[in-house]
């Protein structure tokens, strides 16, 4: 009888895919031994997952109008897990949302799928927890235009007898200019205050506007009438 007996047999296996192919998952590979003892053994081989936590950045696709400005902008998730083959994984600089932002004008959102680049902005083979991001803008309007109505104060007393009857402004109303939260709390504007102290006729000139800070327009100065008359008296 012979005695068919074999001396062992070591086999160094390295998981093809761990290059550039590996999907993360059992793959089904053929193995095969040294030369004097041929065979060809299938297994399934599970190959290795790294991770790692990454935070989400913005990359904008065109740019804001020269009068919008960025107020401030939420994203969700603030952070990804990415997980792979350890040289993509390793290799993963940022991950990051693209948002079309050209033509916005007023807030919005929008909802992206996730990528994974490297220092050279190269996309990595690597998988991201959860893959979509949701990014929030807040805008703010640098030059925000409105029609205001203009008003006259005015100051001092008119002469015993008199009263002030009207105040008027030619035009009545002006267009104010400036940043969208300083327009939106603009409800009027005033002339600089008219003297009437001591008046017995009608008040009229050329007199200032009064623009709070940050608040522009091309008219400076309006016509103003402020108009006197004797008092009625009752009975």
């Amino acid at each position: 009888m012979t005695d068919m007996t074999t001396a062992p047999h070591s086999v160094e296996y390295k998981c093809p895919h761990e290059g550039s192919r590996c999907k993360l998952g059992k793959h089904c590979h053929v193995l095969e031994t040294a030369d004097r003892l041929p065979c060809r053994i299938t297994a399934f081989v599970k190959c290795p997952i790294y991770k790692k936590k990454i935070p989400v950045e913005i990359v904008p696709i065109g740019k804001f109008s020269d009068d919008i400005a960025m107020k401030s902008i939420t994203i969700v998730p603030k952070e990804v897990t990415v997980s792979g083959r350890k040289q993509q994984v390793n290799a993963v600089n940022k991950v990051v949302m693209k948002v079309n932002v050209a033509g916005q004008t007023k807030n919005f959102s929008a909802v992206s799928t996730l990528e994974a680049w490297d220092t050279a902005g190269n996309v990595l083979d690597v998988h991201i927890n959860p893959n979509q991001g949701q990014a929030q803008y807040e805008l703010n309007l640098l030059r925000k235009e409105k029609a205001v109505p203009i008003t006259v104060p005015t100051v001092g007393t008119v002469a015993d007898g008199y009263e002030v009857k009207s105040t008027s402004a030619t035009p009545t109303q002006l267009t104010v200019t400036g940043r969208e939260e300083m327009i939106d709390s603009v409800t009027e504007i005033q002339t600089e205050p008219i003297d009437v102290s001591g008046a017995t006729e009608t008040v009229q000139g050329n007199y200032n506007l009064v623009l709070p800070n940050g608040v522009n327009s091309n008219t400076t100065t309006v016509r103003v009438k402020v108009e006197i008359q004797k008092k009625v008296l009752n009975g």
